[in-house]
């Protein structure tokens, strides 16, 4: 019998352990413990899981009793944001499912690393953890289309991820796992993983942006991530979800103020080869800005506003 213990953290990654419930044989292989910390960001219904225990991830030494108690065969890290203990690693195939095809992309928040370069196509990866960051070696990998809202891409990371999973998940069964070293990681050093203040735009930055490049950035940084704000004053911000773009001309009657356009009470930008549609937004109250030498100097100029980009 295959024992598994599953470190869930995101809504996708329980998503895709719904999967694996249904997809595995019971005769063969068990998941006997769910871990997990909770999630704020979304609706987790953590009561349909009878073997899930809330564990603090940054208590090693909790971790590693965790899932030692349970004469794990492996332990499944998907959707985690903490660093596994060595100790556990070392003794325990531990494997994780990381959102890019290693060992491009390697580090944090690779989703939107990758969509704000410009990827289309990108993919996941599941490895065994070892001391080097994503730098195990490779059991599955499976690429996909980065096109789209982010919920289309991580609906892909959970089929794709389910069916590689379940793949691994049998050789387990019959005994025979195979795993590729990964090569080259020197070309390939990992993304820091971004902070929320990073999700802002400034007036300049976005007049100096392609409509694709804004499409990307807004998408890229869509729920259940820090969206994409721009601060409209010291008491207010502009929190985009979703944009489209615009390939033909405004409908008849729309009215343009400079590179800003009213259309049925939705906000168009004339960018740099395009035109983007807000799609889903909202004003919201700011925090204070942090002060730094930029934002003290341009206090002393006058305030650009939306409509003057």
């Amino acid at each position: 019998m295959v024992r598994i213990g599953y470190f869930g953290y995101r809504g996708w990654a329980f998503a895709l352990l719904d999967r694996l419930l249904s997809g595995i044989d019971p005769s063969k292989s068990d998941i006997v413990l769910v871990g997990t910390v909770e999630y704020r960001e979304e609706a987790i219904n953590y009561g349909r899981y009878a073997n899930l225990q809330f564990t603090n991830p940054k208590d090693s030494t909790a971790l590693e009793t965790l899932a030692r108690s349970h004469t794990l065969t492996l332990a499944l890290f998907y959707g985690w944001s903490w660093m596994v203990p060595d100790a556990l690693t070392q003794h325990l195939d531990c494997l994780c499912l990381h959102p890019s095809l290693l060992p491009k992309y390697r580090g944090g928040t690779p989703f939107q690393h990758q969509i704000l370069n410009g990827e289309t196509e990108g993919g996941l990866t599941i490895f065994k953890m070892t001391d080097v960051l994503d730098g195990g070696p490779i059991l599955q990998q499976r690429q996909f289309s980065l096109e789209g809202t982010l919920a289309d891409i991580l609906q892909r990371v959970v089929g794709r991820g389910a069916d590689a999973t379940l793949e691994i998940i049998r050789q387990y069964e019959a005994g025979r796992v195979t795993m590729t070293p990964q090569t080259n990681l020197d070309r390939f050093p990992p993304y820091k993983r971004r902070k929320p203040s990073e999700s802002e735009l400034t007036i300049e930055q976005l007049a100096n942006m392609s409509a694709q490049d804004f499409y990307n950035f807004v998408r890229a940084l869509d729920d259940p991530f820090p969206n994409c704000f721009i601060r409209l004053s010291e008491r207010e911000k502009l929190l985009v979800k979703e944009v489209q773009m615009i390939d033909r001309p405004p409908k008849q009657g729309t009215r343009f103020d400079g590179t800003r356009a009213s259309v049925g009470g939705s906000t168009v930008f004339q960018l740099r080869g395009g035109k983007a549609q807000l799609v889903r937004y909202a004003i919201k109250e700011a925090e204070p800005a942090p002060v730094t030498i930029e934002r003290a100097a341009n206090r002393t100029k006058p305030r650009e506003t939306l409509a003057e980009l």
